[in-house]
């Protein structure tokens, strides 16, 4: 099996502040040094901080959510709940058990993209918040 070198990328993990900087090559190309790589479907972070990953997940999540919004908004509540279920709930639960939302941050930007697609399903209009005077 060969590699492309154009597809191939450099991640240091490390929690050091400055790490020694090497140029590695593959086939005589010099590896691209990335901060973030997706590897079989999670956002992996140089720190290996979830943060990443997490806005990445919710973000994707809620663009599908939206899409579906703007297309089966006169749909009945079954359908609307069985799109949730099948296109943007397994974005938002997939390798959950991996990089676990363990920070309250994390948490609350995942519980928000499934608050969001409830209001929708049940009919319910979506609160706007407040704008601080």
């Amino acid at each position: 099996m060969s590699f492309n070198p154009s597809k191939c990328q450099l991640l240091h993990i490390t929690k050091k502040r400055s790490t020694v900087q090497h140029d590695y090559t593959l086939h005589g190309h010099v590896l691209e040094q990335v901060p973030t790589a997706k590897y079989l479907g999670l956002n992996l972070h140089e720190q290996l901080s979830w943060n990443f990953h997490t806005d990445v997940t919710a973000k994707k999540a809620n663009r599908t959510r939206a899409f579906i919004a703007r297309n089966i908004h006169s749909c009945p509540k079954n359908v609307k709940a069985a799109c949730y279920t099948t296109l943007v709930r397994p974005m938002r639960e997939y390798a959950t058990t991996a990089g676990a939302p363990h920070t309250v941050q994390n948490c609350h930007k995942l519980e928000q993209v499934q608050r969001r697609a409830a209001q929708f399903a049940c009919h319910r209009p979506t609160r706007t918040r407040k704008q601080p005077v």
